[in-house]
């Protein structure tokens, strides 16, 4: 069986140049309100019903890739709608130390691939996220991550229904997590 670049790994045929420049322009606006401290922005583009998933990547020999169960048990975030809004009320709450300063953020997002679905107005995403943020004078931290979304159109907008975060990181090194990739 040959492999066909016009398919993705799950059988999903590529989204066409229109969709994928639309799409594309749904993760850079995503990625600026983000950048930009838009929380309320950012959040008028997930679903009432979105999951976004990023799970702990523990080291695993090759021999035992088959057993890798832990990082579907282990995640940074698990989240859906009710729980983003409480991480985000933590963050922008005057208490939070960790946010004050606040912190200085920069998504670059890359490497951008749409396939269609068996469901009509939903597209399956892929990219690559590297996020780099910055705190006082020496806190700095540069976050690799792979991530396979699923956008859904709702009302004529798109909107992130699902994501899944696999980052390149073993151990984060950071003090905190706290953005969203």
């Amino acid at each position: 069986m040959s492999a066909n670049p016009a398919h993705s790994p799950s059988g999903d045929t590529l989204a066409d140049a229109g969709m994928l420049a639309e799409l594309t322009a749904f993760l850079h606006r995503e990625a600026r309100l983000l950048d930009t401290g838009n929380v309320e922005g950012w959040l008028s583009l997930l679903t009432d019903d979105v999951h976004y998933f990023m799970p702990a990547q523990p080291a695993v020999y090759s021999r035992n890739l088959k057993n890798r169960s832990v990082g579907d048990k282990l995640a940074f975030y698990d989240d859906d709608l009710d729980m983003i809004k409480r991480r985000i009320a933590r963050m922008i709450h005057p208490t939070a130390w960790s946010e004050d300063p606040p912190t200085r953020v920069i998504h670059q997002i890359s490497n951008i691939e749409a396939f269609n679905t068996a469901t009509d107005g939903t597209w399956r995403v892929l990219s690559v996220a590297v996020v780099f943020r910055s705190r006082n004078e020496a806190d700095q931290d540069t976050l690799w991550a792979r991530r396979e979304d699923l956008v859904r159109r709702v009302d004529g907008e798109l909107k992130l229904a699902k994501r899944h975060v696999t980052l390149a990181h073993n151990v984060l090194l950071g003090k905190n997590l706290n953005v969203f990739i």
